[in-house]
């Protein structure tokens, strides 16, 4: 008899539901950055403590899902995402950083020295990424990629002259494909931007949290610690 209990206590422990997460977050898929942020973030928000589940989608898709409140915000975009979509709140301090650069096929005679350059070529990003929207503002010529990979395939194909996105994003392509297709950096940080978690409204005081959080980890050195550990974790991977 206690054998048959013993089975069907192991029994009903397998069959328990996990407990389901507090918050449904999006991320944007298939950049380097973003990885990072689907390490660290949940970290953040455990602090609080509320647990989240992170859906990597592609970009447009992440902004429709978070400004409809299909999910409950986004892990990670810069200071002009919220200026440029009122339905969500950015959590104030930000966590992270990330830096627009421009990447070329070595063959090219190309000179990249602002941004004011790009004007001159077909210009290559991955769609949906607010920092390439802001720095390609005004510009004719602009490709869209559904991820990184395709990017860096046109770039390499000659569909496009310079590919924008972020520098870690990119170097890995470069690493990879120096010897094969000539990919180099023509400008390492044509902008600077902080990055953020981004909530729906109605999540007012988890946002308010979150920031203490930050805010107190950052004082003690502890985010630093977070995001290098994270960076190991995404480039060793790689």
């Amino acid at each position: 008899m206690k054998s048959i209990w013993a089975g069907l206590l192991c029994l009903l422990i397998v069959t328990l539901p996990a407990k389901a997460s507090d918050l449904t977050m999006a991320s944007i898929d298939s950049l380097k950055e973003q990885e990072i942020a689907r390490i660290v973030v949940p970290q953040l928000f455990a602090r609080i403590p509320v647990s989240i589940s992170v859906q990597p989608l592609p970009a447009n898709r992440a902004l429709v899902d978070a400004i409809s409140g299909r999910v409950d915000g986004e892990i990670m975009r810069i200071h002009s995402y919220g200026e440029n979509n009122r339905n969500v709140e950015r959590v104030m301090t930000p966590y992270y950083q990330l830096r627009t650069a421009a990447f070329i096929r070595v063959d090219s005679d190309i000179k990249i020295r602002s941004t004011y350059n790009l004007s001159n070529y077909k210009v290559g990003k991955v769609a949906g990424v607010q920092h390439t929207i802001d720095i390609t503002k005004g510009l004719v010529r602009v490709y869209d990629s559904p991820n990184t990979a395709k990017l860096f395939q046109d770039l390499a194909a000659g569909k496009i002259d310079v590919a924008l996105t972020n520098l870690a994003d990119g170097m890995p392509y470069v690493q990879k494909n120096t010897k094969e297709n000539g990919i180099v950096v023509a400008h390492s940080n044509l902008a600077t931007h902080n990055l953020y978690v981004y909530l729906n409204k109605k999540h007012q005081d988890i946002g308010l949290q979150l920031n203490r959080v930050i805010t107190e980890l950052k004082r003690t050195g502890e985010l630093s610690q977070m995001v290098q550990q994270a960076e190991e974790l995404v480039y060793i991977a790689d």
